[in-house]
């Protein structure tokens, strides 16, 4: 058998699939002689490294050799597409990667060589040097990566997006900070971020809140709807996250919250998205419904921080979390913004789904309290730390409102923030429910306003009456 044929025998994949092959030496050997022969063809002026998995020794990888070329600008791209034409290569142009020129060299549907031009040092150039020569070191790392690469192949053998994007916030975890990876993986390998403790593999099934590794979001945006000391005049930089943790019947936010309207993003992408949301002037970043992803939001905060973010975080739950995941948040999180939904178990199950939901809830909200205490708010009027307790107020509820505020007031003092909202309507599977299946009438609203003031309330929020989804946003399906 001649050299070139045996060449492709010994490296090359068909590009819709995924099939790993055990590490080969001869794979150093398949980059150093088209280093060569890129060199004689375009020059000694780019710098040219082995990257990917066939660069890590030990690793399994797919029998493709890939190259990352670094050149001064990326406007000069245009000089280099013939030359690497002449070598076989065809030109892909950015790949849905931007400041990457890509190009695939190989016979038909399969490929062999992969090279990446990128700007000399920039981030392309830098991250990916990074992760190659973290997995190069770190043993732990690279064992890890072995295991996910090996289950993500089996899973996506004939879905090689997928299989890539899934690879993509373990990377970015394990760039910011090795030892976090463990956890991340552990937690998610065997989810019980929250109360439900589904216990399911989160890289590869979906438990009760049907999310998987990745965010997904449905919209970010200014919102002013909040109360006062959120929105200010710039708006509170608002992150709506799909799927919960909750089965609330009666969601104003349904469409993401039970249909799960929304795109995937990586940690990465939603550090950028705190990153642009802070850009845009907005007084916080608002993350709404996110416990069930609070570990990968963890790591963005941190990663967003890292690259500048500097104004405050609020997290907008529904408090049916667990200390032993808000405890992970200390430090992290500026304002917890918990809305108390029930003090009955009862009304809980059949409302929302949910088992023991008023001990799991005051658990969570003392957890939160002795994170950031009361309410802070600068001279400008905008709350920067603290507590801030929603009582979104139900149809024939005055009893369940009046205990929820009744131990608020014994348990964390009557400086306590509340805001007592009178939005309710009757949305999604409310009209199941007769008894809940209509608006709150105004006697009803003005029956827990007295109770807040009763009960010697010092700070707070109350509503004009609503009877609309005037302030819901429209959400993209």
């Amino acid at each position: 058998m001649d050299k070139k044929r045996m060449d492709a025998k010994m490296i090359g994949l068909e590009n819709d699939i995924v099939k790993l092959s055990e590490y080969k030496q001869s794979w150093i050997e398949y980059f150093e002689k088209e280093k060569k022969l890129l060199r004689e063809k375009i020059g000694y002026q780019v710098k040219i490294e082995h990257i990917g998995s066939t660069s890590v020794p030990g690793m399994i990888a797919k029998p493709i050799i890939d190259i990352l070329i670094g050149i001064k600008s990326l406007d000069e791209i245009g000089n280099y597409i013939e030359p690497m034409n002449e070598l076989g290569y065809e030109y892909k142009g950015e790949a849905g990667v931007p400041g990457r020129h890509f190009f695939r060299k190989g016979n038909g549907k399969v490929s062999t060589h992969h090279v990446h031009f990128v700007k000399y040092k920039s981030d392309n150039w830098n991250r990916h040097l990074k992760f190659r020569n973290l997995l190069r070191t770190n043993e732990l790392v690279s064992r890890k990566y072995y295991e996910l690469k090996k289950r993500l192949a089996d899973t996506f053998s004939e879905n090689r997006p997928l299989y890539t994007d899934s690879k993509s916030n373990f990377i970015t975890i394990a760039l910011r900070c090795p030892n976090n990876i463990i956890t991340v993986l552990d937690e998610l390998k065997s989810c019980t971020i929250c109360p439900r403790n589904c216990e399911i593999d989160r890289w590869f099934q979906k438990g009760y809140c049907k999310s998987g590794v990745n965010v997904k979001i449905n919209l970010w945006q200014k919102h002013f709807g909040e109360e006062p000391i959120l929105s200010g005049s710039r708006g509170s930089g608002t992150i709506f996250f799909s799927n919960c943790n909750l089965g609330c019947v009666f969601c104003q936010n349904y469409q993401i919250s039970q249909l799960g309207w929304g795109k995937e993003y990586s940690i990465g992408e939603l550090a950028d998205i705190m990153l642009e949301l802070q850009e845009s002037e907005a007084h916080n970043i608002n993350l709404v419904s996110p416990t069930h992803y609070a570990l990968q939001i963890r790591e963005a905060i941190i990663l967003a921080r890292e690259k500048g973010l500097k104004i405050p975080i609020v997290w907008n739950s529904n408090a049916y979390e667990k200390v032993e995941t808000l405890s992970q948040l200390s430090g992290l999180v500026d304002i917890y913004l918990p809305d108390f939904k029930y003090f009955s178990d009862v009304s809980a199950r059949k409302y929302s789904d949910a088992e023991n939901y008023p001990e799991i809830a005051k658990k969570a909200i003392k957890e939160m309290f002795r994170q950031v205490g009361h309410l802070q708010i600068d001279k400008n009027g905008i709350a920067v730390k603290g507590l801030l307790i929603r009582l979104l107020v139900l149809p024939e509820n005055k009893n369940q409102t009046e205990n929820i505020l009744r131990w608020i007031a014994e348990t964390l003092g009557k400086e306590t923030y509340i805001s007592l909202m009178s939005q309710y309507y009757p949305t999604y599977r409310a009209s199941e429910f007769p008894e809940i299946n209509r608006s709150l009438t105004p006697a009803e609203y003005q029956e827990t306003v007295e109770i807040l003031e009763t009960l010697g309330f010092e700070n707070g929020f109350v509503q004009e009456l609503e009877i609309t989804p005037e302030w819901t946003p429209r959400f993209k399906k």
